[in-house]
């Protein structure tokens, strides 16, 4: 059994001090500490995401703080808000499990087999009991003893897992029992018709009550055993519940309804039923309805907490959903997983790695396809980022495959054969399969010439001419599984499920010869690399190797418990990796068929497993819906990715540094210790490293993702105290305020940690930032109050708070008010632009040429351009040594005062900055180093003691009222490294730390890092980037509307900057942009540069139609900012084309990116 999580505790160490006050982590611990305090319980990032099937048994803890679901052999456990504490997963799938009554342990059924004893806090096996029989069965409150019925009833000892007892059951027939209060006595429906009541001491009956009337039911007890539910097996749809009072054997109440699923409330005062997409709470007492509610989807699970606050249904669409009783309304439900991950093969050129995930038995329009299931993603290998998906099949699939050189990819269902451009995921051709089933594979032969799917139960082989796309059929007796063809192109593999592989000549379809000596059908093939053997993965559990000549089995290999569900040979054919049924990941040696390493982490059955990266590494894909990369050298995890749907996506090393496609998608990661549960909204600033996922599947070769590890100490962390609790007193939510500024009141309750730093935010932006300066007594509220300047229309106010080590915030507190337009005041909008340039560094080493013009060029650009736009433009400039953090402090100070919420400001810097350990800093005038510079180590200390921090800017722009705000950082990477794969690490780790200022200030960021030698080679006298802005303002006006707006802005310096460093400098320059707000006007259209007439214009005629509307973007990738959306049909000149993006340009104005495959040509 192994949990679906990242357990973090063996990575963390002491955090350096320097570091230490960097990293603030936001927790929603919950009400009561169930563990104990000194207790050390590991820390793991759990992936909040749904099960991928539907929920056969789901029940609250006794103590009411988490609820149970179980699909097979995977269990996930949520607190009472829906958010997933962990997932449990056995090798062997079960029906039933049990929590003991002190919420801490549970019993978890093997089919057949035997029963775990699992403990909850930390997700661990404590006992494995192999058993003769399994059943339905309960666990004693002490968790030591363990009660199984099926046609006996058997008392077990878990210390020993002996049967202690046999209980005398009259008839032999027994339902589940049920411990009473206090755990001394145990209660269970026996011969249909009658109560009995066993003492667990002297196992002597204490009491059997006939049930009045008897007669055939199905039977529910309630948790503390004092009431039984009996629902007549009626043959008409209108059946009746009875509610046995069992102490009497009398019937309490009868409840008239036509409902399948039923559940009790703890303390037996409440029923609920449902049928026919409605749920009923009725009352034990009188049988009466008490409300009702329809829902989109019929339940498979009901179960209600003990206080009978809170309903858990899990419905048809795999769904878990949280409701409140008393008014019936949704709470929450998690996101459902987007489906199993059936298939993953790695591209030839070992650039991508392919992905299939599905639901079984979806259908068009179902809820579940729209949660991300039947989905084919592209993957970066060297990164772990989402390049693309792609979609169009309205049923389930599975197959997938490359063409040899890596161009294109198959998908198929059971209608369509879809092929795709790799680079553009463009549609190239969509063939009618003509299968009558389900295509379970298709595969590529390497010489390009054919490609083969097969049609499993419809009992046909396809064998199609890749060049003309038309198929020879083969048909057999039996159901077909699986397919491969040989490196030679020579031979094709067909397994079938009647326990045969046959073998075929691809290029005359002629039958060669069957090889047969498997016990079970045959769900997996692949041939060695030099064509000679054959590996088959069965059923019954074991993996064959073929010579392929003679048709012998030259060996077979035992160890998986489960079904092998795939097999496949590295590059060399000296190791076959297989995956089974049993959770479990083999690595043999081929050719003496011994086994050389397991892994295990994936929470199900693991579906695929290839070798990729030259055999160095092994991709695998779940049931748990997730893809999992390991060290094909050792038994390591380098990192787990999880696609959901809308392209979002989450990458995670086990050390808990992750990337991920948007602020929504990280909304999904949380990390959990125990039962306590800690929210990532500010995890988010110390573990959102994408540089060190790219570092990790490098294999760390310079130790970076141990260090930063070393770093953290999330035990340390936690034990600061809890968040203190935040709660909005004024205004209320939904309120319409007369004002456009609103007078906010919050009080502030301490817990065990204190009070220390108060973030005040208005639509996602810092507008205010306080430690108070009393500290409150525990459990008493501090009350704040702070004037906050509102937009017009909907604003959502919200207040965080720390605790007094200023590392654990609150979850946020928010209210969502309605606000008038801002009172008149006579006074038009401003722009502010505060310019910062630093060429003369105190220490001459690090003096620059470009930074000071770059900031006069920009400030009296914008001076020009935007006049007239603006009422006024007010332009402050700050030179060489005027920039030092006390001096930027009185200049913010000022600015401050003479904002006003209407204006805008744009802050642009130009000088040096480093990124260390993820996070950006900018270095002041009196910058210099202590000790021996050409020490990396040193260096970054420098940098982190002196430079200007995410922290401050975050202070500094929160005292800014303005909601339209730009942040231009033009700053080079002192000390930019040379080797390749370090530079895109590097330019990985700068993006990151972009996004992270962007999320502390919630302003508009736009940054560009060149090395020091660019920066000092400049362009035209100007930094790249700020000549390439300046000229945005005169070329960037893509709509021709005479004003260039923020995102034509963007646009313009993003593909500009791109495109020159590659010519200029023989190296990719990337601005990083994080647009924070909707689009506005920042200029007119305005030359402000020298004319140049060196560069060949756009042309104006167009050379591509937009063939289906299409998102324009500001960059070229998924979730990029929008720029706006071109219709169908408008005519566009193609500029250039980089991964599946166009930039594209209309009468000579560039307009921004949009996928290739919305594109077609002129004709």
């Amino acid at each position: 059994m192994q949990l679906f999580q990242l357990n973090l505790s063996r990575h963390f160490f002491p955090l350096f001090k320097i570091i230490a006050a960097l990293f603030c982590f936001c927790a929603a611990p919950l009400t009561a500490t169930a563990q104990p305090a000194s207790e050390q319980l590991p820390i793991s990032l759990v992936i909040n995401t749904g099960h991928s099937s539907v929920v056969d048994d789901a029940e609250f803890s006794p103590d009411g703080r988490f609820a149970l679901t179980r699909y097979a052999g995977i269990a996930k456990m949520w607190d009472r808000e829906g958010n997933q504490l962990r997932t449990i997963s056995s090798p062997k799938e079960g029906s039933s499990f049990n929590i003991s009554e002190g919420s801490r342990l549970a019993a978890f059924e093997r089919f057949a087999e035997g029963v775990d004893i699992v403990d909850l806090y930390t997700g661990e096996i404590r006992k494995a009991l192999t058993l003769s029989s399994t059943g339905l069965m309960a666990l004693s409150p002490d968790g030591t003893r363990l009660l199984m019925s099926q046609e006996k009833l058997e008392l077990v000892d878990v210390a020993s897992g002996q049967t202690i007892h046999t209980f005398s059951i009259p008839k032999k027939k027994v339902f589940r029992p049920v411990f009473l209060p206090g755990g001394r006595e145990f209660i269970s429906l026996v011969d249909d018709n009658s109560i009995a009541v066993w003492n667990l001491e002297t196992r002597e009956l204490v009491r059997k009550t006939a049930i009045r009337p008897p007669g055939k039911f199905d039977q529910k007890f309630s948790p503390r055993g004092n009431f039984l539910a009996l629902t007549a097996q009626y043959d008409s749809k209108v059946k009746t519940t009875i509610i046995v009072d069992t102490a009497t054997g009398a019937a309490a109440s009868a409840m008239p309804h036509n409902d399948s699923i039923f559940a009790f409330s703890p303390d037996g005062t409440l029923f609920a039923s449902a049928s026919d997409k409605q749920l009923k709470l009725w009352s034990v007492a009188t049988g009466k309805l008490l409300r009702s509610i329809k829902v989109d989807s019929d339940a498979r699970v009901i179960a209600l907490s003990p206080d009978g606050r809170d309903m858990l249904i899990c419905d048809n669409e795999k769904r878990v959903r949280f409701y409140d009783v008393a008014s019936l309304k949704e709470k929450n439900t998690p996101a459902p997983n987007g489906g199993d991950a059936f298939k993953v093969t790695p591209s030839p050129d070992g650039k991508f790695i392919l992905s299939g995930s599905g639901t079984p038995g979806a259908s068009p329009g179902s809820p579940v396809l729209n949660k991300g299931g039947n989905t084919v993603r592209l993957w970066d290998a060297a990164t772990g980022r989402l390049v693309r998906s792609f979609g169009g099949h309205a049923t389930w699939l599975e197959p997938i495959a490359f063409s040899p050189d890596s161009s294109r990819v198959l998908t198929a269902n059971m209608i369509n054969i879809k092929i795709w451009d790799t680079t553009t995921g463009k549609l190239l051709r969509d063939l009618n399969s003509g299968h009558d089933a389900e295509i379970s594979t298709i595969v590529y032969a390497p010489n390009g010439r054919w490609f083969a799917s097969e049609g499993g139960y419809d009992k046909t082989l396809k064998i199609w001419n890749a060049e003309t796309n038309k198929a020879r059929t083969l048909t057999d007796s039996e159901n077909m599984l699986d397919l491969a063809i040989s490196p030679d192109s020579k031979r094709l593999a067909a397994a079938g499920a009647g326990w045969w592989i046959k073998l075929v000549n691809l290029d005359s379809g002629g039958f060669q010869r069957t090889l047969t000596g498997h016990a079970d059908h045959i769900s997996s093939l692949s041939f060695s690399p030099n064509s000679a053997n054959l590996a088959s993965g069965s059923g019954d559990k074991t993996i064959r190797i073929w010579d392929v000549s003679s048709g012998r089995t030259l060996r077979t290999l035992r160890g998986h418990v489960g079904q092998i569900n795939s097999v496949a040979y590295d590059g060399t054919g000296n190791l076959l990796v297989s995956t089974s049924a049993d959770t479990s990941i083999r690595v043999w040696d081929a050719n003496t068929g011994t086994m050389q390493r397991t892994y295990v982490g994936h929470a199900g059955k693991v579906n695929a497993a290839r070798f990729i990266n030259s055999g160095r590494q092994i991709v695998s894909a779940g049931d748990d819906g997730t893809l999992k990369i390991w060290d094909a050298t050792r038994t390591e995890l380098l990192l787990t990715m999880v696609g959901f749907s809308n392209d979002e996506w989450v990458s995670i090393t086990p050390e808990g540094f992750f990337d991920a496609s948007s602020d929504k998608a990280s909304q999904l990661l949380t990390m959990v210790r125990g039962l306590d549960r800690f929210t990532v909204d500010q995890f988010y600033q110390a573990l959102y490293r994408p540089d060190l996922v790219r570092e990790k599947l490098a294999g760390d070769p310079r130790g970076l993702v141990r260090e930063a590890a070393a770093r953290l100490d999330l035990n340390r962390v936690i034990a600061s105290g809890n968040a203190p609790t935040v709660s909005i007193v004024s205004p209320s939510d939904g309120d319409r305020l007369t004002s456009a500024q609103a007078n906010v009141g919050v009080d502030i309750t301490a817990t065990n940690g204190g009070v220390g730093r108060v973030e005040w935010r208005v639509n996602g932006v810092t507008v205010g930032v306080v430690t108070p300066p009393v500290a409150p007594a525990a459990g008493q509220p501090l009350r704040l109050t702070r004037q906050l300047a509102l937009d017009e229309g909907t604003n959502q106010i919200e207040v965080v708070a720390y605790n007094q080590a200023n590392f654990v915030s609150s979850v946020p507190a928010r209210v969502g008010v309605t606000a008038p337009a801002p009172a008149a005041t006579g006074v038009q909008p401003r722009l502010f632009v505060m310019a910062v340039g630093l060429n003369n560094y105190a220490d001459p080493q690090f003096r620059l040429q470009f930074a000071v013009p770059d900031a006069e060029a920009l400030a009296n650009g914008l001076r020009k351009a935007a006049s007239g736009l603006f009422s006024n433009v007010d332009v402050t400039l700050v030179r060489d040594a005027d920039a030092t953090l006390a001096n930027l402090d009185k200049v913010f100070t000022a600015l401050s005062k003479k904002v006003q919420p209407t204006d805008t400001v744009v802050f642009f810097v130009a000088g040096h900055g480093k990124t260390v350990n993820g996070r950006y800093y900018f270095i002041p005038h009196a910058f210099k180093i202590d000790g021996d510079r050409t020490k990396l180590e040193v260096v970054e200390a420098a940098v982190v003691k002196q430079g200007v921090a995410q922290e401050q800017w975050q202070t500094w722009f929160a005292n800014i009222p303005a909601r339209r705000s730009i942040l231009l950082f033009d700053t080079c990477e002192s000390g930019s490294l040379v080797d390749k794969d370090q530079v895109t690490t590097k330019l990985i780790e700068r993006g990151a730390a972009s996004d992270r200022l962007a999320q502390a200030t919630g302003r508009t960021i736009m940054t560009a890092s060149a090395s020091d030698q660019d920066a000092q080679e400049g362009f035209r006298g100007h930094g790249l980037f700020t000549y390439n802005f300046l000229e945005a303002i005169d070329k960037g006006d893509s709509d021709g509307n005479g004003k260039v707006d923020l995102s034509e802005l963007a646009t313009y310096v993003y593909a500009r900057v791109t495109s020159l460093s590659e010519r200029l400098y023989r190296k990719r320059q990337v601005p990083q942009v994080k647009i924070a707000s909707s689009n506005y006007p920042l200029a007119n259209r305005t030359a402000l540069l020298p004319a140049d007439t060196s560069e060949t214009p756009i042309p104006s005629a167009p050379t591509h139609t937009i063939s289906a509307a299409s998102e324009l973007l500001i960059q070229p990738a998924l979730g990029a900012a929008r720029v706006r959306q071109l219709d169908a049909r408008t005519p566009v000149t193609v500029i250039s084309s980089e991964a599946g993006w166009t930039l594209v340009a209309r009468e000579g104005r560039m307009l921004g990116y949009v996928a290739a495959r919305d594109l077609a040509p002129l004709r």
